[in-house]
């Protein structure tokens, strides 16, 4: 994708991700968090900025090159510190929500950040080859159910590549149930999350939600999306019966094994 300006949802990426590492820190104050990254992450010590604070307030981004993946020095520093922190920053729902075209290869790079879970939903793994298109699974209904089944900031990467993938493949009724099911994921987060991120998700759920309200349908041509609050309803009922059927699933697994 090629450069392009700063945008909120640039500025939203690195507060949120700012944020959960004060959060996984334990501590309040730019000064304080540095301190720690120093002293975890064996940094040599120099002179402090308010980067760091511009992040948190969301007045700044992280200036990196626009591929999946990219992380700037602040990221890779609580990354060394806080394994796992840089989770809000590498999510590729970011990437993903910019407006596109987006192609095969970079979904399929995106995927490939994903927690191993997902990888098993989303790739064909006994397909060799180059092909992005190949390697990556045709989804259903259920897959995206599946995928929001455990709100987390990788199931939201996860619906944002089943989206793309839907998009570019032309399935339209999965296209809608993953914007549908990122909407919802992004509710569940901002319920249960810290109060320190609640501000920044409330904030990326509008901006998400304005953007899905520009988009049509594939290959619908003229189609807007239409979402409404019984959709999220019925998409609640279907994530509790898919996970009712998964537990009994496990149950009837137990009972072979152990009966």
């Amino acid at each position: 994708m090629a450069n392009r300006k700063t945008t909120e949802l640039d500025r939203l990426r690195a507060q949120t991700w700012v944020r959960n590492l004060f959060l996984v820190a334990g501590v309040r104050g730019r000064k304080n968090l540095e301190e720690k990254l120093y002293e975890r992450a064996g940094l040599q010590r120099f002179e402090a900025s308010n980067r760091l604070d511009r992040y948190c307030r969301g007045k700044h981004s992280v200036q990196i090159p626009r591929r999946p993946g990219g992380r700037g020095d602040w990221v890779e520093y609580g990354e060394l510190a806080y394994p796992g922190s840089a989770a809000w920053f590498d999510t590729p729902v970011w990437y993903l929500l910019d407006p596109g075209p987006f192609y095969a290869q970079e979904v399929l790079e995106c995927v490939r950040l994903l927690p191993p879970q997902y990888l098993e939903i989303m790739l064909n793994i006994d397909i060799p080859g180059p092909s992005a298109g190949l390697v990556l699974q045709d989804l259903w209904e259920d897959r995206i159910y599946e995928l929001a089944s455990r709100p987390s900031v990788w199931s939201l990467g996860a619906l944002a590549c089943a989206l793309r993938r839907a998009e570019f493949a032309g399935q339209a009724a999965v296209f809608r149930f993953a914007v549908i099911g990122i909407l919802w994921t992004l509710d569940q987060l901002i319920a249960s999350e810290p109060e320190l991120l609640q501000e920044p998700l409330v904030r990326f759920r509008q901006l998400a939600a304005d953007y899905f309200a520009t988009l049509l349908v594939p290959l619908s041509g003229t189609y807007r999306l239409g979402i409404s609050a019984r959709d999220f309803e019925r998409f609640s009922d279907s994530v509790n019966k898919f996970l009712l059927r998964e537990a009994e699933v496990e149950m009837e697994t137990w009972n072979l094994v152990n009966g």
